[in-house]
């Protein structure tokens, strides 16, 4: 997807917030306003530039929300449940240190009633909602060393999966792989 950067008078007009001095090249600048200016364009989505972290992000809540998890074999196993459902579908990875366990961020619909506390088993196996007002960064297209990239990228004409969606086949996953594990006498997701 071809994006055409284009020039701000001002860092409020263009989106670009600066929490300290200006950290990143010219080229990444460019790269960061690229996406920006594509996410904007393509989805309406309300994206912020981070110059200091090198990354963009939107705000979950009021457009789009989020859910983490690892990405095997629950995120997996999701992804082919919306795939399988013909439902749409916004992946990315998440950064991973220290050894942790990959994990995905999988993009929703906004929720329109407050969280209820999540599951027992979906909070055993990793699954963490994205709170209202988190970050949710979003891959920079042309980045050397990206922290996070499309795992499945969105679509402007499907749209997000709804929230509950992607809880319910993180839970029938979670389910799927328990009564496999004591079947097989393998171990649980999580």
């Amino acid at each position: 997807m071809m994006v055409k950067a284009m020039a701000s008078p001002s860092p409020v007009a263009s989106g670009r917030t600066r929490t300290g001095p200006a950290t990143c090249g010219r080229r990444e600048a460019g790269l960061l306003a690229a996406a920006r200016d594509c996410y904007v364009a393509e989805f309406g989505w309300p994206v912020v530039v981070d110059e200091q972290r090198r990354q963009v992000h939107l705000a979950a809540g009021a457009v789009v929300n989020a859910v983490s998890m690892p990405a095997t074999p629950l995120g997996e196993a999701v992804l082919h449940g919306l795939v399988t459902a013909l439902q749409p579908a916004a992946i990315t990875t998440l950064p991973t240190r220290g050894g942790r366990c990959p994990q995905w961020l999988l993009l929703t619909q906004p929720r329109h009633k407050p969280q209820a506390a999540l599951a027992d088993d979906l909070q055993t196996a990793g699954v963490r909602p994205i709170r209202s007002g988190e970050p949710v960064v979003l891959p920079v297209p042309g980045m050397l060393r990206p922290d996070v990239q499309w795992i499945c990228p969105p679509s402007p004409r499907r749209g997000l999966p709804a929230y509950s969606v992607v809880l319910g086949l993180a839970r029938r996953a979670c389910h799927t792989h328990a009564a496999h594990s004591r079947t097989s006498g393998g171990t649980s997701v999580g």
